[in-house]
């Protein structure tokens, strides 16, 4: 009798194969990160203390440069000419300007989700927004105008 188990075992692994290459790749990256540790006995390297400053310092500045404008002035001037301009000078990242898409989150014809959020990225997070036209054609109330459609007065 052949061996058809062979068989059999080596084209399951051929689909395998394909679906466990990340698997290996990630396996090797964390081996590469505890030969590291190993070696330098858990410590950084200098290098490495440089490269996560570096990091630590764009994010940093990122986030003062973000946070400035959603603070705003008292003056009451509105924040978006100043959050656009950031924007345009790649000094702070949005949905359609320097934020990446997680290809792995991608379902039923969604692009995938970003890491971060982006709310916390928009100019009036700390202050709220209104249209200025709103205010004059509303009463203030939330369903003011609705409220005149079934009589209430």
């Amino acid at each position: 009798m052949k061996d058809t188990h062979g068989i059999v075992a080596l084209i399951s692994s051929i689909g395998q194969s394909e679906d466990n290459d990340w698997k290996e790749k990630e396996w090797r990256e964390q081996q590469e990160i505890l030969r590291k540790r190993r070696e330098n006995f858990g410590y950084l390297s200098d290098e490495e203390k440089v490269a996560i400053r570096e990091r630590r310092a764009k994010v940093g500045a990122e986030e003062k440069y973000l946070s400035k404008v959603q603070e705003g002035n008292d003056a009451g001037v509105d924040n978006l000419e100043a959050w656009k301009k950031l924007r345009e000078e790649g000094k702070i990242k949005t949905a359609n300007s320097g934020l990446v898409r997680d290809e792995d989150s991608s379902r039923l014809g969604s692009e995938g989700l970003f890491a971060e959020r982006i709310d916390a990225k928009l100019p009036y997070i700390e202050s709220g927004y209104v249209p200025e036209d709103t205010e004059e054609k509303g009463s203030g109330e939330p369903f003011g105008d609705l409220s005149k459609i079934f009589g209430k007065k």
